[in-house]
């Protein structure tokens, strides 16, 4: 749950909107709005260029700070979503059988996409099972879209789906009577949301406002900026209803499409009812679209005219929201899902971003902690400083045995005192290091993947081929060089898999600086699983690879205070260890762990240097190790004491 500045940042084909926002005791602050418009436009190449543009201009306007949280939203044409019923079972046991339903239900093998799933609230008429949400979109889209987004200078904290974003608007900004649709009519697409109580369903039209836009230019024979031009002024022109009917057969067919949404959705609810249609979007604008959707549907239509249980900063742009506050949705539920004001939290960004993003949320915390703590012991010095000085001066005054008595009885009872003072404050150093060290080890271990990783996308760890080498094998035959290219050029080391767990207990450590023995009482124990992509199957090259990485990389980032680092023994597997190395990596067998993926190489033997198809290997490998920690030094007793 956030606690300071988030933004919502809904980037569209027609116009980029914006909502700043702050959580407080009482609801949410609405701190600032942005609304660019900048289309449709009708080439591809153009409206990327318009988009790059319109965020420019707002990153000019809004500068994002650097605790500021940022979350983003992708088409709902983009994204799976399936929503399938569970028994009620262990809590415990929800994750397992959830991921089990993703595999079977993701039309995409499940470590090709990212997903994320929502339990849904009970319905009280079923209370023997529970309805989920699997939401999941392609990583390859992904991560086009989020280096369109950094390229542009924005790291987003959370990525979800523009469906969910309506639905958490609409939830937290209407108090709805019975079932009903909200439909946000946007430039390209339309987006469907079925709401009936705790329970909702989503769907993605195609038809939208720039089918309308087309309609009127084959009409009239017009450009295509010409058209959209005369739809959004059709109210004030004296053609107002001959337009219309020229937007009539489209709308039809955009009726139709929401007529089926609503019998597919009420084939799967029981004594579903909808009485009611909330139109978004700034294609909901267009003239007589409320009486005619009235017309032909049989519901009462209505539109957002106002904003509940939010306070607005009185130096907002209220002309940019009036104007357009039913395009705003998905930016308000960006916004009001970021601050932790909504029921649904699907976040479809990468797991190890998600990760950074709650470091750097802590982070600040973390440092307040450690500024108490200094605080407290300044404090603590300063008072028992004072209160010895005085004793002092006590001392020395005393003229007589019995006043004497008296004082000594006083110094005595200071000095008794001063152990647990002492240890007070090394329980809260002690307390702030070890909240720290775990975050510390984190990113020195997620941090060599990171510096090497940048140049080729992604976390990955790569070597470039030597000279002498390269020089050498491209004498060979050509056949050759492509084996030997793929061999070392294209080999390259991920992270998959991090865990790290506490361990108690005294052991026996040796300190990598000076190579004296020493102990601790407790520690951490590192689980690694990398995986290694290489062209042929040679294991030696495997483990040589695997082994320079932890000795020349890992190693030597992890050595010294306060870590101290040995390799552990995990007796279940299957272990291969260098005699000159203390590191034991555990390799299970190829058949277990070697996938082979197709990807896109340059074809060395083709003159043309066309792109062909060849095949890559993985090899995944686990590493374990510890890492003791030295105690904090004893604080220094004041001078005097």
């Amino acid at each position: 749950m956030a606690s300071g500045v988030v933004w919502g940042i809904d980037v569209g084909k027609a116009s980029l909107k914006a909502v700043k926002a702050r959580k407080t005791k009482t609801g949410i602050d609405i701190l600032g709005v942005e609304f660019i418009g900048f289309g449709p436009v009708g080439e591809a190449s153009e409206a990327s260029d318009k988009v790059r543009e319109a965020v420019k201009t707002f990153l000019d306007r809004n500068p994002i700070g650097a605790n500021d949280r940022v979350a983003v939203a992708l088409p709902g044409y983009t994204a799976f979503s399936r929503f399938i019923k569970l028994p009620t079972v262990d809590p415990k046991k929800i994750d397992e059988m959830v991921r089990y339903e993703a595999q079977q239900q993701i039309p995409f093998p499940i470590e090709e996409v990212n997903w994320d799933y929502q339990l849904l609230e009970p319905d009280p008429e079923e209370p023997d099972e529970r309805e989920i949400g699997i939401f999941a979109i392609r990583q390859e889209l992904l991560a086009g879209f989020l280096s369109e987004l950094r390229m542009q200078g924005i790291e987003p904290d959370l990525v979800t789906i523009a469906s969910l974003s309506i639905y958490n608007f609409v939830r937290y900004n209407q108090s709805l009577d019975g079932a009903a649709v909200i439909v946000d009519i946007g430039a390209e697409h339309t987006d469907l949301v079925i709401m009936d109580g705790p329970r909702f369903w989503i769907r993605s039209l195609r038809i939208a406002g720039n089918e309308v836009t087309k309609g009127l230019q084959e009409k009239f024979k017009i450009p295509f900026a010409e058209a959209e031009k005369l739809k959004k002024q059709a109210s004030k022109s004296k053609e107002a209803k001959k337009i219309f009917g020229v937007m009539e057969p489209v709308l039809k067919d955009f009726v139709g499409e929401v007529q089926r949404s609503i019998g597919f959705y009420k084939s799967q609810a029981k004594n579903l009812k909808i009485n009611h249609m909330i139109l978004l979007g700034d294609g909901a604008r267009l003239i007589n679209l409320r009486p005619f959707l009235r017309k032909e549907l049989g519901y009462e239509v209505e539109m957002v005219t106002k904003l509940e249980n939010m306070e607005l900063d009185p130096d907002i742009d209220f002309d940019a929201l009036k104007s357009h506050l039913s395009a705003f949705s998905v930016a308000f539920g960006l916004a009001l899902q970021s601050a932790g004001s909504t029921t649904n939290c699907i976040n479809l960004l990468p797991k190890e971003q998600q990760l950074q993003s709650e470091l750097k949320q802590k982070k600040p915390l973390a440092i307040a902690a450690a500024v108490l703590a200094v605080i407290a012991l300044l404090i603590f010095y300063q008072s028992q400083s004072s209160k010895l000085t005085a004793v002092q001066a006590t001392v020395s005054a005393a003229k007589k045995v019995n006043e004497y008595t008296e004082k000594e009885a006083q110094i005595l009872g200071l000095q008794d005192d001063m152990p647990a003072k002492r240890a007070l404050v090394a329980d809260k150093i002690a307390m702030v290091g070890k909240r720290l060290l775990p975050l510390e080890l984190l990113n020195k271990v997620t941090g060599v993947f990171e510096s090497h990783g940048s140049a080729s996308g992604g976390n990955g760890v790569q070597w470039e081929i030597p000279e002498t080498v390269r020089g050498r094998h491209f004498r060979r035959q050509k056949e050759e060089v492509v084996n030997h290219y793929l061999d070392y050029e294209r080999a390259k080391l991920w992270l998959i898999d991090l865990k790290l767990e506490r361990i108690d207990g005294v052991r026996a450590w040796e300190n990598a600086e000076t190579g004296e023995p020493m102990q601790t009482e407790e520690g951490l124990r590192v689980d690694l699983v990398l995986a290694l992509s290489e062209h042929n199957s040679n294991r030696e090259r495997s483990l040589e690879i695997i082994n320079r990485f932890l000795r020349d990389e890992l190693l030597r980032k992890l050595k010294g205070d306060p870590f101290h680092v040995r390799a552990v023994l995990d007796s279940d597997l299957a272990v291969e260890r260098r005699p000159e190395d203390p590191w034991k990596v555990a390799i299970e067998t190829d058949s277990a762990f070697t996938k082979e993926i197709w990807a896109l190489v340059p074809n060395m033997t083709n003159k043309a240097q066309e792109p062909s198809e060849l095949s890559l290997k993985l090899r995944q490998f686990k590493v374990s190790f510890e890492v003791g920690i030295a105690p904090p030094p004893e604080p220094e007793d004041p001078e005097g004491e």
